[in-house]
């Protein structure tokens, strides 16, 4: 127990120090995104746009993702060596990496959320019509507990793979960066990219989604979120620690 309270108090500092500054810097992004777009007209836009509609929030979405990524790498490559280091044990390692995982998509999430149900109000006062249907999310009709929900259930499958891909990469290196090139090149040679990126269009068609979503596309991803987090466990469980590249 002495053990999983170090790890899960350090990993904590670090989780908060690291989540003050990205979501400072991304609200920041976000203001003068819509200073501009007011104090401009849309000539200086941010976010993203769909025909006469704009999203400022929505913009943050590549951003999230690229710290999704940084923050999993980060886990293994930094904070895995110290947290051995103070004689944590595998097991308790990861019960904290799992728990901060679920901190770190939950604060994200009620972030974008908050930010989502205030957006429309600047975005008029600019004269642009506020983008507000996201196909799995509605910013304008939803609440903001069914948003931050959604958004918090996608945030955490999609660490969850990073999760996995960081931990292979910590065990195995530029070896491991080998064989998914290998395997990329297999699926174009007989054509299971085109099939998987057929499926993936398919799942992910609004029209899909609005009558599979709260059944098989949740049931989908919640067991693909737990398959990679057992995954990454027993790869923990088994990796020393040592100075990689790659």
């Amino acid at each position: 127990m002495d053990s999983l309270k170090r790890t899960m108090k350090y990993q904590l500092n670090e989780t908060i120090k690291g989540l003050a500054i990205f979501l400072g810097i991304l609200l920041l992004v976000d203001i003068i995104g819509f200073v501009s777009n007011i104090r401009y007209n849309n000539i200086w836009s941010f976010g993203i746009h769909a025909d006469t509609e704009m999203s400022v929030i929505g913009g943050n979405i590549m951003a999230i993702i690229i710290f999704f990524i940084a923050y999993s790498y980060s886990i293994y490559y930094e904070d895995f060596p110290i947290a051995i280091c103070l004689s944590v044990t595998r097991k308790d390692y990861y019960k904290s990496v799992v728990l901060h995982n679920v901190i770190v998509a939950f604060v994200i999430s009620l972030f974008q959320g908050v930010l989502f149900k205030i957006e429309p109000y600047p975005i008029r006062a600019a004269g642009i019509n506020p983008l507000q249907d996201f196909i799995v999310l509605n910013t304008e009709t939803d609440s903001l507990i069914y948003i931050v929900l959604i958004m918090f259930v996608a945030f955490l499958v999609y660490m969850s793979f990073w999760n996995l891909v960081a931990a292979l990469n910590y065990k195995f290196g530029y070896r491991f960066w080998i064989v998914v090139v290998a395997l990329f090149i297999f699926m174009i040679r007989f054509n299971f990219l085109g099939f998987l990126l057929d499926f993936l269009d398919i799942m992910f068609s609004s029209r899909w989604i609005e009558h599979n979503l709260n059944l098989f596309l949740g049931i989908f991803f919640g067991i693909g979120a737990v398959v990679c987090y057992v995954v990454s466990y027993f790869i923990t469980l088994n990796t020393n620690v040592k100075h990689r590249v790659g």
